[in-house]
């Protein structure tokens, strides 16, 4: 559903993304299912954005980066961090965007992928 919705956003078809969002967020949090949670929820905030709502993207994408730090989704950091950077600049916040992609322009090094050190 998460593809489908972001097709849907890009041909400005904001009515049929948020169909895809609510049925894609159902599942996701039906299944407790945090990577698929991520996902979703990273394109709600993107939808939210489309429909100026920028202080109801802060909030999803917020809460979505902490779901990606407790849960350890780093792939999704930099995606939801740019997102949410954006939402900040819509409300004119310019200082905010920058601390929040700041730690995810660092590279991670994780001690024990497949027995060996990896950079994410």
């Amino acid at each position: 559903r998460t593809f489908l919705a972001q097709s849907c956003l890009e041909l400005g078809r904001t009515d049929e993304a948020a169909d895809y969002v609510a049925y894609g967020s159902a599942l996701a949090d039906r299944f407790r299912h945090p990577y698929s949670q991520a996902m979703i929820r990273s394109i709600e905030g993107q939808l939210l954005l489309a429909r100026e709502r920028p202080t109801e993207a802060i909030a999803m994408l917020d809460e979505t980066l902490a779901l990606c730090l407790a849960k350890e989704i780093h792939t999704m950091r930099p995606l939801i961090a740019a997102r949410l950077a954006m939402a900040w600049l819509r409300i004119g916040e310019i200082r905010r965007p920058g601390e929040i992609l700041a730690p995810v322009l660092e590279p991670e090094v994780h001690p024990d992928v497949g027995g060996q050190p990896a950079v994410v």
